[in-house]
């Protein structure tokens, strides 16, 4: 659900990932997110590992997904984010997106 992107991501939230832009701001990676999961029958963000510091949340995570057409596959990736005002103001992601790079 990319509403939840309004509570936790400032509007003029900042993404740096090396593979896939995802356009300016909260509404950037709301475009993006809809994209992906508007292309899966089945997408379940699952967090690894958690690491929070002062105003920083480090996650490493997988999405497991089935595409509509019954393709099944994952996403493995990292993620750093900066808070301000009690939501994300910046992200740094890397992840490997394999197939799904192809839906961005």
């Amino acid at each position: 659900d990319t509403s939840l992107f309004a509570e936790v991501l400032s509007p003029d939230y900042v993404t740096y990932d090396p593979f896939v832009p995802r356009g300016a701001g909260r509404e950037g990676m709301q475009t993006l997110h809809s994209k992906f999961l508007g292309a899966c029958a089945s997408a379940e963000y699952q967090v690894l590992d958690a690491l929070e510091q002062d105003n920083k949340l480090a996650v490493r995570f997988r999405v497991p997904y089935t595409l509509k057409n019954g393709h099944s596959s994952q996403i493995l990736g990292i993620s750093i984010n900066h808070f301000r005002g009690g939501k994300a103001h910046r992200g740094w992601i890397m992840m490997r997106y394999g197939d799904s790079a192809k839906l961005a």
